[in-house]
């Protein structure tokens, strides 16, 4: 039982961008990693289960602090 998020959601420097659904905004988390492969990163600590981190970093204007909302 170990919390991973894919892969191509951890950006250099080890980070995520989270959705933070109070403010609806992308807020950037320093993360730990565990293993990873291509299609899965182990999270060992810097998230908590269930939060909703973006898959698609590399689209234009994803960036921390954006508005955003969940599709």
């Amino acid at each position: 039982n170990v919390l991973r998020v894919p892969t191509q959601s951890v950006m250099e420097g080890k980070r995520v961008l989270v959705l933070d659904p109070k403010a609806g905004r992308l807020q950037q988390r320093d993360v730990v990693r565990g293993i990873s492969n291509w299609e899965y990163t182990e999270i060992r600590s810097g998230l908590t289960e269930g939060e909703l981190v973006v898959v698609t970093v590399d689209r234009a204007g994803v960036q921390d602090g954006v508005r955003a909302v969940r599709e």
